[in-house]
């Protein structure tokens, strides 16, 4: 029986160096861009959270403050204030008896 015998070439061209040499460099060139990117979304993000935080403490600022004047306010709410605003007192309470409403009237339908 005949075997055939698998060969490889594996001569080093100049033509094979320069493809291997061009892929490295194209490879080479993507991680750098990438890396480039990362770095720049990443400052880009931390200088974005920071303005984020600053605007927060703005508003939890403001509202600290209209919490406390609204207590100050309060304080100062009496029954002889409300009237003289035009508040009057409320009438009795009446409540709605669900037991007497048909089913089709408590059911949710979408």
């Amino acid at each position: 029986m005949h075997e055939k015998k698998i060969t490889t070439d594996t001569k080093v061209t100049p033509r094979r160096t320069r493809r291997v040499v061009f892929m490295l460099a194209a490879f080479a060139t993507l991680q750098i861009a990438g890396y480039g990117y990362m770095v720049n979304a990443s400052v880009s993000h931390v200088v974005h959270r920071m303005s984020l935080e600053k605007e927060t403490g703005e508003i939890v600022s403001s509202v600290s403050k209209l919490e406390s004047t609204y207590f100050g306010l309060q304080n100062g709410v009496t029954a002889d204030t409300a009237t003289n605003e035009g508040y009057t007192t409320g009438g009795s309470l009446q409540y709605v008896d669900a037991h007497g409403l048909p089913v089709t009237m408590l059911s949710r339908s979408n």
